[in-house]
């Protein structure tokens, strides 16, 4: 019995330090310059963090109250909020750091038409493998888009955007809900679940036009609810085909003799 007695106490102490390892914070001050340099390197962009907290678990991961994203030239255009980094346990003992997931309380961005170097930054992130980019959790999100030439300024926000891998999937999965604002009227609510498995190809006919469905809503004041869940893929041909949910509510527009579903597609 007191032979069982000395496991038992082992076992206990080693269960208290692992959960003492798991909960409490340990300064990662040292990785601050790493994970910048990944930022810069994979997506051309400045990254400033003031301070990274370690906490160790099934999963390693980075803590930071606040990180800022700049373009090359400073201007800052994005920042999130309580932000947690879950990287490789293999960061702990080099300086390769690899960021899996990303999740942040907050996530804010504000770009526009005048921004140089949006351009730049869209060009490096459609050039990459999704395989390349982490997964990414946002509780509360605003992105806006101030488009000069019109003094409109586009916006998305909610409270759930989530863009995950999925296996045997060549695609990132999109899961949100939120609402569309021009020029802060609100115009759509969305609850949207997209599971893409497709090969995009440039050359490919285009079959949406999202600028000249933006416009339209605006010009008939179209409003309306949208709940989706849809998966894209393609056939032999390499033609789109969509399955899935999509349902409509709340509809209403300026003028009902106007309102021709034909003409949002192209």
């Amino acid at each position: 019995m007191k032979k069982y007695r000395v496991y038992i106490i082992i076992a206990l102490i080693i269960l208290a330090l692992c959960v003492t390892v798991c909960f409490i914070p340990i300064g990662a001050s040292r990785f601050i310059p790493v994970v910048e340099k990944q930022f810069k390197e994979s997506l051309g962009v400045q990254v400033h963090i003031e301070k990274l907290i370690f906490r160790f678990g099934s999963s390693l991961k980075i803590k930071a109250p606040v990180m800022r994203l700049m373009y090359q030239d400073g201007q800052e255009f994005a920042q999130l909020n309580n932000v947690k980094l879950y990287i490789n346990w293999s960061a702990v003992f080099k300086d390769d750091v690899i960021v899996k997931r990303i999740y942040a309380d907050k996530f804010v961005v504000k770009t526009g038409s005048k921004d140089k170097f949006l351009p730049l930054l869209l060009e490096k992130i459609g050039s990459k493998d999704y395989k390349e980019y982490p997964n990414l959790q946002f509780r509360n999100y605003s992105i806006k888009y101030d488009l000069s030439e019109n003094n409109k300024v586009y916006e998305i926000k909610g409270l759930n955007l989530n863009m995950s891998k999925l296996e045997n999937y060549k695609n990132i999965k999109l899961e949100s809900d939120g609402e569309f604002l021009i020029n802060d009227k609100h115009y759509i609510n969305y609850n949207l679940s997209v599971t893409p498995n497709i090969e995009f190809d440039k050359e490919q006919k285009k079959t949406f036009d999202l600028k000249e469905f933006v416009e339209q809503v605006e010009n008939l004041d179209f409003h309306f609810d949208v709940m989706a869940d849809l998966k894209l893929y393609q056939n032999k041909e390499k033609e789109l085909q969509i399955s899935g949910l999509v349902n409509l509510d709340n509809i209403s527009v300026l003028d009902n003799e106007k309102k021709n579903p034909k003409s949002f597609i192209y």
